[in-house]
């Protein structure tokens, strides 16, 4: 039994909870720049990377009208 792989260049984007692969890394690319943003607005100071990370994905959350990750 032969059997051919099916090639297909461009995968389609899963979808769950209506949004696809590509606005998910969308959104995350949105977060890490915010993220760095409030990093700069502190003067560059370490330590506080979660709570950057955090209000950087409520702020992209609220953006798009998303709720909380419980």
């Amino acid at each position: 039994m032969t059997h051919t792989l099916r090639r297909n260049p461009i995968p389609m984007a899963k979808k769950e909870h209506g949004r696809s692969d590509h606005e998910k890394l969308d959104m995350q690319g949105q977060i890490r720049q915010r993220a760095y943003e409030l990093y700069e607005q502190r003067g560059r100071r370490d330590g506080h990377q979660v709570e950057d990370w955090i209000q950087a994905e409520q702020e992209v959350r609220d953006k798009y009208g998303l709720s909380s990750a419980a």
